[in-house]
């Protein structure tokens, strides 16, 4: 065969085998043996482990040469226990205070810090010397000048015997309201990290005066005022201040107009006036303004405890308000018709006495049992969508078969103290004078 051949494959493997073969047998033979024990041939024995350093070993030897003991062992729930003296997270740092809570005045005038981290680019001296303007007329050391002339021509003017002009009552009525200064003192708020506040003596009705001083190129001047005091077009005429994207001087666009009136909710008119540089607003017209703006203010403040109507027309006008077309979410005009409302209010009166009926709510109409203060039924008037009423009999057993049909939508749900209660929803007049009405508010009042 070819594997037993002379140089062939089978010859190859024999010789391989052969030569492994010496190779172990000289590596375990006695004169290697002894070498190895010896180091090498003819020296004398000796250890293996004589010959060998342990780096660690040399390490530790200091260390387990000296003394030994007992250790103390760290005990983490003792040592977590409350000792007194100790400072939760919360108290670290509490007493530290920021820098506009110990220098406010100095923090928004001269540190000044944007918000992005910059330096402010507005000149400092622009509320400064607003704050200084709104001190002194306070303190009344200087005022507005009159225009030359005018008392001279006031005086000259000859009254008609008999005869009583209506401009001369308005006119009595303006001097009277320009002499008497008010009594009511603005105060100054820096203690906030981006707003300096300026507002009456309570704080409660409001303020006048926010300055907002974290923008890097313009100071942000809100002011409050009586509603419908300013126009916009009438004060963008008298202040003159030009548009930003005119201003070469100041790398920012887009900013909107840089005075902006508006009439917000409430008894209030707000106004906003952007300035950059202290000469824009340095004229007689903007210091007037700022004259005309506070005494609207202060008027506002000082009328705001008696004059209820702007604040609380329910609770003066009753059943008129829920009639009228206000007061509803988001200043928008509901979907269905206030002869609706009327109509559910007659069908009402007639289960239900006038004197228990609570007409001083913003969007109820509470009617109430004749002993005690729980409602029987409640009438929410400034939903958009819907009118709803809700009844709850005293009896609780309510039947809503039939009724459900009548209303919109239909809900039985159980009150705080057991009762069984309806809710329905109406849409339109129909739906009230249904038969089916009548006859379930009936059994309610059994």
């Amino acid at each position: 065969p070819a594997s037993s051949a002379p140089g062939g494959r089978g010859s190859r493997r024999a010789a391989s085998a052969k030569s492994a073969s010496t190779r172990s047998t000289s590596a375990i033979s006695p004169a290697n043996e002894k070498d190895a024990r010896t180091g090498s041939a003819g020296a004398s024995p000796s250890p293996v482990r004589s010959i060998l350093r342990s780096h660690t070993g040399e390490q530790l030897a200091s260390i387990l040469a000296g003394k030994r003991g007992e250790r103390d062992v760290f005990n983490a729930k003792e040592e977590g226990k409350k000792r007194e003296g100790d400072l939760t997270m919360a108290d670290v740092g509490r007493e530290a205070k920021m820098p506009w809570e110990t220098d406010g005045r100095r923090w928004h005038l001269q540190d000044r810090i944007a918000h992005s981290g910059n330096p402010c680019r507005w000149e400092g001296s622009v509320l400064e010397t607003i704050v200084e303007k709104l001190e002194e007329f306070q303190s009344g050391a200087t005022g507005l000048a009159t225009k030359k002339g005018t008392k001279k021509k006031a005086a000259k003017r000859k009254p008609i015997k008999g005869i009583v002009r209506g401009s001369d009552l308005l006119k009595v009525e303006s001097d009277q309201g320009s002499e008497a200064e008010s009594q009511t003192k603005l105060c100054f708020n820096w203690n906030d990290p981006s707003t300096v506040e300026v507002t009456g003596e309570d704080r409660k009705l409001g303020w006048f005066l926010h300055a907002l001083t974290r923008d890097e190129w313009l100071l942000k001047l809100y002011f409050r005022v009586g509603k419908k005091t300013f126009d916009q077009a009438d004060l963008e005429e008298r202040l003159k201040l030009k548009h930003v994207d005119e201003i070469d001087e100041l790398a920012v666009y887009g900013r909107g107009e840089r005075v902006r009136v508006k009439n917000s909710r409430g008894p209030f008119q707000e106004v906003l006036v952007t300035v950059h540089w202290l000469r824009e607003i340095e004229t007689p017209e903007f210091w007037q303004f700022l004259r005309e703006a506070r005494d609207s203010y202060l008027r506002r403040v000082e009328t705001a405890s008696t004059d209820v109507k702007d604040v609380t027309p329910w609770k003066v006008l009753g059943r008129k308000w829920h009639l009228m077309r206000k007061g509803f979410p988001a200043n928008k005009q509901a979907r269905w018709k206030v002869e609706t409302l009327e109509a559910l209010f007659e069908l009402m009166e007639k289960h239900a006495p006038s004197e228990n009926v609570i007409w001083n709510e913003r969007q109820f109409v509470r009617y109430r049992f004749a002993k005690g203060k729980k409602d029987w039924a409640v009438v929410r008037t400034k939903s958009r969508t819907h009118i709803e009423l809700t009844v709850m009999p005293e009896s609780g057993e309510i039947g809503t078969g039939e009724i459900a049909d009548v209303a919109s939508e239909c809900e039985v749900f159980e009150t705080k103290d057991g009762r069984s209660g309806v809710r329905l929803k109406f849409r339109n007049i129909e739906q009230i004078q249904s038969a089916k009405l009548t006859t379930f508010l009936k059994q309610c009042r059994k």
